[in-house]
């Protein structure tokens, strides 16, 4: 099993005001609105650095998921931005429902 530590101090060294965007939805297409949500939760702020999505979700999440929610704000990003994605089970969430957490720099 292969364990990587994501150091967030280290990722963003050097960007300038990381920010943070948070968005939910359920139903059809929900990690693209979700992502888009986040996004806009950001002030629609092009990375030039880093970013880092992560998708909330009970049960339910498909694996692609999170890469979805990911690509949708990626595409806004420039080429060279460094990208993490991680996916969190979480039960406190209505069935149906993801929550994607954007952290831009």
């Amino acid at each position: 099993m292969k364990i990587d530590i994501l150091d967030i101090e280290v990722v963003f060294r050097g960007a300038r005001w990381p920010t943070l965007g948070v968005g939910i939805d359920s139903g059809d297409y929900r990690p693209q609105r979700a992502a888009e949500q986040a996004f806009r939760a950001t002030g629609y702020r092009c990375a030039s650095h880093a970013l880092i999505v992560v998708a909330f979700a009970p049960g339910d999440m498909g694996n692609g998921e999170p890469r979805i929610a990911a690509r949708h704000i990626y595409q806004h990003m420039e080429e060279d931005c460094f990208v993490c994605v991680g996916a969190i089970e979480d039960d406190q969430l209505a069935r149906g429902t993801i929550r994607v957490s954007a952290l831009l720099g």
